[in-house]
């Protein structure tokens, strides 16, 4: 139940967010709307959840992972259009092996998905403890250098906020 209650917030949040209203019929439907989305995923979405989960820290450490990834989404943003648009493009793509610390699958999906999301890198695929990257320019990158540089971070922030 509390499973229910946690995504019905989340979905009846984001509904205000995109309508930007507080309209009463559009409070009304965004209440049946979220209602039925909690119904239909709250069970997929919090099968283990816990009333720890709730911490307010949880949050902080999220805002501090969504503030990291927007620092290293700009950054490869202005990094990725520099190479496009240099006259002599220089680009050496690699895929690299990257050892994970974690074993939760919300963290690994996590990190997966903040390194696709930022160009010039993209993860290909996880198996055995480590995820595959292909990385744009990679002339004299390091394995060890990306952890630290990127996948540390986005770990050891969905870390906290997911186990």
């Amino acid at each position: 139940m509390l499973g229910y209650i946690a995504c019905f917030i989340i979905a009846f949040a984001f509904w205000i967010y995109l309508n930007w209203t507080l309209d009463t019929q559009y409070l009304v439907f965004g209440v049946l709307v979220a209602s039925a989305v909690a119904a239909l995923s709250s069970r997929v979405l919090f099968n283990n959840f816990q009333p720890r989960h709730l911490h307010p820290k949880r949050l902080v450490y999220l805002m501090a992972h969504f503030i990291f990834f927007l620092k290293a989404l700009i950054i490869s943003n202005l990094t990725v259009c520099a190479r496009i648009l240099s006259p002599n493009i220089r680009i050496k793509p690699a895929v690299v092996k990257i050892g994970l610390e974690s074993n939760c699958p919300p963290v690994i999906a996590g990190v997966a998905n903040s390194i696709t999301l930022t160009p010039g890198t993209l993860a290909l695929d996880v198996k055995g403890g480590a995820i595959y990257i292909h990385c744009m320019h990679a002339e004299r990158l390091e394995p060890i250098k990306l952890k630290r540089a990127i996948v540390d971070v986005f770990e050891r922030n969905l870390r906290r906020v997911f186990e």
